[in-house]
């Protein structure tokens, strides 16, 4: 949380920056983090939903409960922590939601089927939540940044069974991962795309 930073650059040794703790797959400490957002900024100016969690492996092969985490954490935490935060920012009048997405969510994508359809859902209910708040001054945008070098496909649990019936879509994934680690824009150019 960011508070008075105006146009200013923060750097993380700003006083003006407020750190939260936030579990997005709980909704008491969503509920808390929206509490303390209102005692350090009172209604934010911008909301970014940039959580993301996946898995790799195809349809067959992945635990109907590892769907349901990533749907819990890329879908049903920002629609919570957004039910949180519009009463204060409606009431302000002001203020934008940056939805962050991924190709995935544009279109489907093999052994990464659960994250593409929590992305895919993120985007349609984005949709639909900007006509309904934008009455009240607030924004929608929905973000497919491209590229980036993150940590995601190495913290990424694979449900995959490279030798099984599926093992080409895996192969395809892994050429994947070589791509992004070569020609992936480094994270830092991420939120000046955001901003």
């Amino acid at each position: 949380v960011a508070k008075g930073a105006g146009n200013r650059t923060l750097t993380d040794d700003d006083p003006r920056l407020v750190a939260l703790p936030l579990d997005l797959d709980d909704p008491a400490s969503i509920a808390g983090a929206a509490r303390a957002i209102g005692e350090a900024v009172g209604a934010p100016d911008a909301l970014v939903h940039n959580a993301g969690v996946a898995a790799v492996g195809c349809v067959e092969e992945m635990p109907a409960s590892v769907s349901a985490q990533i749907f819990s954490t890329n879908f049903f935490g920002p629609v919570r922590l957004t039910q949180e935060l519009l009463p204060v920012m409606r009431a302000a009048g002001r203020g934008r939601m940056v939805v962050v997405s991924s190709e995935g969510g544009v279109r489907g994508m093999p052994a990464i089927s659960a994250y593409s359809a929590a992305k895919g859902a993120l985007e349609r209910w984005a949709e639909a939540l900007s006509p309904e708040v934008a009455p009240f001054g607030i924004g929608v945008t929905v973000l497919v940044a491209g590229t980036f070098k993150t940590d995601i496909l190495e913290l990424t649990p694979t449900y995959a069974d490279p030798d099984g019936p599926y093992a080409r879509h895996h192969a395809g994934l892994d050429r994947i991962g070589r791509w992004v680690q070569r020609l992936g824009r480094p994270p830092e150019r991420f939120a000046p795309a955001v901003e």
